[in-house]
């Protein structure tokens, strides 16, 4: 129970203390809030910047597989003609 003045009813400065108690909480909650908020934000941008990222390096693997298959063909090709060359160049 409340300290009172002896006559059973709360004092006004019992009142304005239990407010200013809660307007700190308050503070302190919404400063918290706004803590947490800003760090999902930040977390947001840090997660399209990697999505970017990611995509960026998928298109350059792209890349870089249809070069490898490229160069794969035309190795094969140039092993064909060196081998029909050598054959050609046994058999005389």
């Amino acid at each position: 129970m409340p300290p009172t003045n002896g006559t059973k009813r709360v004092t006004n400065e019992v009142l304005v203390e239990r407010i200013d108690v809660l307007i700190r909480d308050t503070n302190s909650l919404h400063s918290e809030l706004r803590t947490l908020v800003d760090a999902g934000g930040q977390r947001e941008t840090r997660i399209t910047v990697l999505e970017k990222a990611r995509a960026m390096d998928c298109e350059k693997i792209n890349g870089l597989e249809s070069r490898v298959n490229t160069w794969g063909g035309l190795n094969t090709i140039f092993a064909a003609i060196a081998g029909v060359v050598g054959y050609l160049g046994i058999n005389k």
